[in-house]
């Protein structure tokens, strides 16, 4: 199966010199309608152990998860913004047809848990979506 037949899949954004964004991709980076405004931080100084957090950028800023594990502030980020989307959807039902069929492209690695995953599924139901790995699911 090619990824042609396989369906949408998540791209890493780059800002490298000559990079360009391939046809039928859409960003949904920051600052982005699509962007997540949970953001993932390192929060710890020069001496102090690794220390990550989750950031709420809608408003007040605040500090809503602290941890060692960079991956679990991830995944937290990533709930965060599964709700959000919840919240946007249901006021608005066609908030996600822009994206519906396009590739998407955000700066998260390929191996790190991304909110660009949870818009590929609910962009495209019942399509063959291609996770980061490569792998093709239904």
């Amino acid at each position: 199966m090619t990824t042609e037949e396989a369906g949408p899949r998540r791209l890493q954004r780059r800002r490298t010199r000559g990079w360009r964004m391939p046809v039928k991709t859409r960003c949904v980076s920051r600052p982005s309608v699509y962007g997540n405004p949970y953001r993932v931080e390192l929060l710890s100084g020069l001496y102090l152990p690794w220390r990550w957090g989750v950031r709420d950028f809608r408003g007040v800023r605040s500090i809503l998860f602290e941890s060692s594990d960079k991956g679990a502030c991830s995944r937290f980020a990533v709930e965060m913004f599964s709700r959000w989307l919840a919240e946007k959807m249901e006021e608005n039902p066609g908030f996600l047809e822009p994206l519906s069929g396009y590739d998407l492209a955000c700066y998260c690695a390929p191996d790190e848990v991304c909110h660009a995953d949870v818009l590929l599924h609910l962009a495209n139901p019942g399509k063959v979506v291609v996770e980061s790995g490569g792998e093709a699911h239904p």
